[in-house]
């Protein structure tokens, strides 16, 4: 298991994440970040998610993610990556 540091920002995280990549080739990986909460149910915080699908502000497009085997007991969820923070809550 190797724990990896991306850093801040789009550019760092991709520039990061690549090297890491062409050196190693892992079955799976196991990323934590920090992130808010768009859905109008409550939410406890620092709760888990195995996320099966990834969209981003910047692609029109989505990404499905299979959840690998050992994972499958967390809750499921979406991600939505933005390069800048969400604030307002009709930004959501």
């Amino acid at each position: 298991m190797h724990l990896l540091r991306l850093g801040l920002g789009r550019e760092r995280a991709v520039q990061s994440l690549r090297a890491y990549l062409q050196k190693y080739h892992p079955d799976f990986l196991f990323t934590i970040g920090f992130a808010g909460h768009l859905a109008p149910e409550p939410m406890e915080s620092c709760t888990l998610f195995a996320v099966e699908k990834i969209f981003s502000t910047r692609s029109k497009t989505n990404l499905a993610v299979p959840v690998h085997p050992d994972f499958r007991f967390l809750p499921r969820a979406s991600l939505l990556t933005s390069d800048e923070p969400v604030l307002k809550t009709e930004e959501k």
